[in-house]
């Protein structure tokens, strides 16, 4: 459970770093945001 989760997180990481490198002209801190709103509720 720990480890398939900590997977996951890293992955889930690796995505928004992705995302936001390719988008970071139209709008940095947006996904960053979403991603951390998303991990807290």
């Amino acid at each position: 459970m720990i480890i398939n989760q900590c997977f996951f997180l890293c992955s889930f990481i690796f995505l928004v770093l992705l995302v936001d490198s390719l988008n970071f002209v139209q709008k940095p801190p947006d996904i960053l945001l979403k991603g951390l709103f998303f991990f807290n509720h």
